[in-house]
């Protein structure tokens, strides 16, 4: 962009956010993410990006729904207008909030509205098994509110055991855990939080002794700095860090043999399915049918053939099961494997790791397979290099046979240059940039 050489960018506000994009005009096409509207600080700081000073001396801020203006005297539709005139007034911008402060917001259900309360007091034991400790909590909950929806419940106390392993994760960071001082300390970060700035001195004193609890409980539910350090550096819940560890340390033997065989991921398979958080897996008919799916990603294929795989077994996807199209295997593949699926491979590495080198890379290779999609190691090397395509990289693999890394794939490059071109020219020019970069002129 500072060369002049990028016209324009499409992307989403959370990107237009976080990265810094200094532009002439911005064209807003939409004010909500997901189904919330963007809120109005946030609004801001998005058209910040246009007439940024020291670049342009002025910018222009465009929406693409003329209708909002057209139908702002209409009594049905004005309301649009009336939403956007609200962003636009900074004076509208939101204060400054603690996530943490939502423990505190009560369930409200019904009319006139009755409340459920998260006890305080026991939810450090959501940082484990929470699973189980939101049953408790949806169970007895429903036991004097009859009238609340079990679903809606599970979805408050879920979003409450995420702060709460938040706050293990926080403290997992920041304090020692064989100090005598463990609760004091975790006390004075507690002092130190935005929440405790913002709270009453009930919600004060709360907050402070649910801080303690939590590290005391973590404690003793982690006992050693590995485990204490795995759920630190991964981003499951501890309730799964722990439950993989117990599994792993119980399957040495058998993982091994399943290495030395070929088919490690299938042995593993029923562990990562069975903590698998992302929606795209989940939402499969038949999630068993994501262990196969995984494995033609992993082999390689082309969107194409999982997607027939797929229909093949009539398996549906969303809550309405709804035939699969090919868009719903990306999503699946990238965001589901790719992401989640790698993620839990990853911590499995981390975890074996002190108990077995050999298991411990094994699974470190199949983390990046997965996260991928690609069937070698040579493949791999390339896409890192920066061939970050699955047909490019394979194509490449397959040309130059032999190659275990980066530096090798770097070395193969410049020996067989002319060679590499000639097979780049099939694919998009932006490859050959690539190789002219990595190899200079």
């Amino acid at each position: 962009m500072k060369e002049n050489l990028i016209r324009f960018v499409i992307c989403t506000s959370t990107l237009a956010q976080g990265v810094n994009l200094p532009i002439r005009y911005l064209i807003v096409t939409g004010v909500y993410q997901g189904a919330d509207r963007i809120m109005v600080r946030d609004f801001h700081n998005l058209i910040g990006r246009a007439g940024r000073a020291g670049m342009h001396t002025e910018g222009s801020v465009i929406f693409a729904q003329t209708e909002v203006f057209d139908r702002r005297r209409d009594r049905f539709e004005r309301w649009r207008w009336d939403a956007a005139k609200e962003l636009l007034n900074p004076a509208n911008s939101e204060p400054s909030a603690s996530s943490l402060l939502l423990l505190f917001q009560p369930f409200a259900y019904g009319r006139p509205a009755r409340y459920v309360f998260l006890d305080l007091a026991g939810a450090h034991r959501l940082v484990f098994d929470e699973r189980a400790e939101i049953e408790t909590l949806v169970a007895q909950a429903l036991a004097d509110h009859q009238a609340a929806g079990r679903r809606e419940l599970e979805r408050y106390f879920s979003a409450r055991a995420r702060i709460i392993q938040t706050v293990a994760s926080f403290l997992l960071a920041h304090l020692d855990f064989s100090s005598e001082t463990l609760s004091d300390d975790a006390a004075l970060l507690c002092a130190n939080t935005l929440a405790h700035h913002l709270a009453d001195d009930d919600d004060r004193v709360a907050l402070k002794l649910l801080f303690q609890n939590i590290a005391t409980y973590v404690a003793a539910q982690a006992p050693t700095d590995e485990l204490r350090l795995s759920i630190r550096r991964s981003a499951l819940s501890p309730t799964a860090v722990r439950a993989l560890s117990d599994w792993l340390a119980a399957n040495l033997a058998g993982l091994n043999a399943a290495a030395a065989a070929g088919v490690l991921f299938e042995a593993i398979v029923d562990q990562v399915l069975a903590h698998a958080s992302s929606d795209a897996i989940l939402s499969l008919s038949d999630v068993q049918a994501a262990g196969d799916l995984a494995l033609l990603w992993m082999q390689g294929q082309p969107f194409s053939a999982l997607l027939v795989s797929l229909r093949l077994r009539d398996v549906r996807v969303g809550g309405r099961r709804i035939t699969p199209r090919v868009e719903n295997v990306i999503e699946i593949c990238e965001s589901g494997f790719g992401y989640d699926g790698a993620m839990l491979v990853g911590t499995m590495a981390d975890l074996v790791e002190p108990l077995d080198n050999d298991l411990s890379a094994a699974l470190a290779a199949l983390h990046k397979r997965l996260k991928y999609g690609l069937p070698s190691e040579a493949a791999i090397a390339f896409y890192e290099l920066g061939f970050a395509d699955r047909v490019v990289s394979i194509a490449l693999a397959e040309a130059f046979a032999g190659v275990g890394d980066r530096a090798m794939a770097l070395f193969v490059l410049r020996r067989e240059r002319a060679r590499a071109a000639e097979l780049l020219d099939t694919f998009p020019s932006y490859f050959e940039a690539v190789l002219a970069e990595l190899l200079g002129p």
